[in-house]
């Protein structure tokens, strides 16, 4: 028989008559398990009727003389294939409330580089070990991301760039106060004060290529008319971190970027010379926030607390202050 036919056949099965025949099963009789499911007795036998007239077939064996009733062969298949279907509802029931408690689904997130290693690894194990929420990640410049979240391409994006007029809405997550990574034996880092912009302008510096981490330092410098000797580009923290340790140059980083275990160099504060960077959640106000995108949210803004508290208690010790990074 075709199987169009045979699919619009089965249009007329409705879950109660499913029910039903387990019931029987259960029961023995049709009035015990019209009593159970709160039928009269004939509703019980017609929802029956509907089951054997769609598959043709007995599903019932109805002995002469005796009120108990058993299923057929054809019955008892039937009747493991309903507890099969039960099944699935139940783990379909599930899989939609995970989803409506923002407990399972898919969030799209835009990263602008440099962003991915110091947050992601924070959010993604709490998100594991609570949900079944996946992330998928595209990197992407911040102004990339605008553009992306704009026509709906990502549910959100972590950026570091101030936002223009329109549709975005943003979440301050971290102030990431720029340093000046150096040799720990280097003068800056026995000074005890920060240096000037005059004076990071006349030294050697390892660039930040294709990243806007340090953005708000050389722009501070251009504006200055001060033009920086930039002798190497990378966004590799640890690539950065082995120049600056072998004394190729300095470089202008985020806080958070820097590894606290490298007694190789020191990091020398630069909050009275020049502004932070801001970290910030962004994503489009005029959409309707997902409970997914709701739950990595909350889980982004709580590790992006800690990660602050852990910066600031790394940097109380005033501007003045040099860090080792092995302290």
């Amino acid at each position: 028989m075709d199987s169009g036919i045979e699919r619009r056949r089965w249009l007329g099965v409705e879950f109660r008559h499913l029910a039903a025949l387990a019931a029987i099963a259960e029961e023995g009789t049709f009035r015990a398990a019209a009593d159970r499911l709160g039928y009269v007795q004939s509703a019980v036998s017609q929802q029956i009727a509907v089951l054997e007239r769609v598959l043709d077939a007995r599903l019932i064996d109805r002995s002469r003389g005796s009120q108990s009733v058993a299923l057929t062969d054809a019955g008892a298949v039937l009747l493991d294939h309903f507890e099969e279907i039960l099944a699935k509802l139940a783990v379909a029931w599930a899989d939609v409330e995970a989803i409506d408690g923002g407990r399972a689904g898919v969030v799209r997130l835009g990263l602008a580089p440099g962003v991915e290693s110091h947050v992601v690894p924070g959010v993604l194990p709490r998100l594991a070990r609570d949900t079944e929420i996946s992330v998928c990640v595209t990197e992407c410049a911040d102004e990339d991301a605008y553009a992306a979240l704009a026509d709906g391409r990502i549910d959100a994006a972590l950026v570091s760039a101030p936002l223009h007029d329109g549709p975005l809405v943003d979440h301050r997550l971290i102030e990431d106060p720029l340093v000046l990574l150096v040799q720990a034996d280097a003068p800056l880092a026995r000074r005890g004060t920060p240096p000037s912009l005059t004076e990071i302008g006349a030294i050697a510096l390892i660039g930040r290529r294709g990243s806007s981490d340090a953005d708000p330092a050389f722009r501070e410098l251009a504006a200055r008319g001060i033009e920086p000797r930039i002798v190497y580009e990378s966004d590799d923290d640890a690539t950065v971190h082995a120049l600056v340790a072998s004394g190729v140059g300095a470089a202008i980083v985020p806080a958070l970027s820097v590894d606290w275990d490298d007694d190789a160099i020191a990091a020398v504060p630069l909050d009275d010379v020049l502004a932070p960077r801001v970290l910030s959640l962004v994503w489009h106000g005029e959409r309707r926030l997902t409970a997914a995108l709701e739950t990595f949210c909350e889980a982004t803004i709580e590790v992006c607390r800690e990660l602050q508290r852990e910066l600031d208690e790394r940097l109380g010790r005033g501007p003045e202050a040099v860090i080792a990074c092995s302290a």
